[in-house]
């Protein structure tokens, strides 16, 4: 089956005073599954009920509920949901300078920021996994929800506090890849450690 792309702009989900958009989603199985969908805004998904296969720039993952995933505007994705199921989430799509603010409370996380560039970085599974596919704390859970009804009510000062909550995910989001990363070289070294000994 040929694939298909679509180019979704930020423009179609927000004006230019506030290049921000939360809301809920679902896909099913009739979903067209040829078709490819890139963008010009960076997208956080959070999974809320529902186990699919998500494929970004042609590798798979599997997906399930609690999951929070960062997707670059350049990356090409698709979610393969099985017959019968329906998978329900919350997109998350912003343009950068909404978080230009935050640049120095996030400075020290250099290789999670690196996903904020205009040319995205090329990643292996492994690296995918553990800076932008992750477990949500509940924290992070209530942090989207809070977004999303600061959003619907549109009271006061509503913008500055979700530029705040925004930033509060991108941190936690990266606290908890640097955690994976430090897990992983050290679960790498203890296997070298142990290689070497059977060598010798």
């Amino acid at each position: 089956m040929p694939e298909k792309t679509t180019h979704l702009t930020l423009n179609r989900y927000c004006g230019y005073d506030f290049r921000f958009c939360i809301f809920p989603w679902s896909h099913t199985s009739e979903d067209d599954p040829a078709m490819l969908y890139y963008r010009n805004f960076w997208k956080i998904i959070y999974i809320v009920s529902g186990s699919c296969r998500k494929f970004i720039d042609g590798e798979s993952y599997e997906i399930r509920p609690n999951m929070l995933l960062l997707v670059h505007p350049e990356e090409r994705t698709r979610f393969e949901v099985p017959p019968g199921e329906k998978l329900e989430l919350y997109n998350v799509i912003f343009a950068p300078e909404l978080i230009e603010f935050g640049r120095p409370l996030l400075e020290s996380h250099t290789e999670f920021m690196n996903f904020f560039k205009p040319v995205k970085p090329v990643l292996n599974r492994a690296q995918r996994r553990q800076l932008y596919m992750q477990e949500a704390e509940p924290v992070m859970g209530n942090l989207i929800r809070s977004m999303f009804r600061e959003f619907e009510q549109v009271k006061p000062d509503y913008r500055s506090i979700i530029r705040l909550q925004l930033v509060e995910l991108l941190c936690r989001m990266a606290r908890r890849s640097e955690r994976a990363m430090r897990r992983n070289h050290g679960e790498m070294m203890a296997k070298q450690v142990a290689d070497y000994e059977l060598i010798n």
